[in-house]
């Protein structure tokens, strides 16, 4: 949900950089982080109590328990903040939080499987999606009915070249048509050949 940036004042609170929309960041529904290292090795992951947090500015400040002093939260630098899937409030239809799009397959309007999210980032105009493109991509053979619910009965393979490790696409609805979380698939309006 967030990286720590740094110590914020002097008595122990945590300058975060959030992942996502900081304004409307889950962060503040959660009573319960979970503070993780970055990389293999370093201490283990530990759940903490909030005692305060609050959006300030682009970023966002928190106290945690048992940090009292800056030294301590300097500690804590890099390390990232996570949240229990069950402290996500519940979004309108249509909206989704970027953790659930990491993973999905996306195809084109042709059903040609594209790749895979990998990851999900917002420039300031419109959040995008980061995609691995297939080696080989899957052409879906089933109804229309059956790729709405992403139960399509036949594949074949089609060869895409793409020498790019990922490509970009706008999460927004000019380029995406459909999204299904269920199905972990996404359909996009967008040509092979733009890869």
């Amino acid at each position: 949900m967030a990286r720590i940036l740094d110590a914020w004042g002097l008595g122990g609170w945590l300058k975060l950089d959030v992942f996502g929309d900081t304004q409307r960041s889950v962060l503040s529904k959660a009573k319960r982080w979970r503070i993780r290292p970055t990389q293999a090795g370093q201490a283990i992951a530990r759940e903490v109590s909030v005692m305060a947090s609050r959006a300030h500015g682009a970023s966002w400040v928190a106290q945690i328990e048992a940090i009292v002093d800056r030294d301590q939260a300097l500690a804590l630098k890099g390390r990232h903040i996570e949240i229990r899937r069950s402290d996500f409030p519940r979004l309108p239809r249509g909206e989704y939080y970027w953790v659930d799009l990491i993973g999905c397959s996306v195809f084109n309007r042709d059903h040609v499987r594209l790749g895979t999210v990998l990851a999900m980032d917002d420039h300031g105009a419109h959040p995008i999606m980061q995609i691995k493109p297939s080696l080989a991509a899957t052409h879906d053979e089933g109804s229309a009915d059956d790729l709405a619910r992403g139960d399509a009965s036949e594949k074949a393979t089609l060869s895409v070249p793409s020498e790019k490790a990922t490509f970009y696409i706008p999460f927004v609805k000019h380029f995406v048509d459909r999204v299904n979380i269920e199905a972990k698939r996404i359909d996009v309006d967008w040509h092979a050949d733009w890869l």
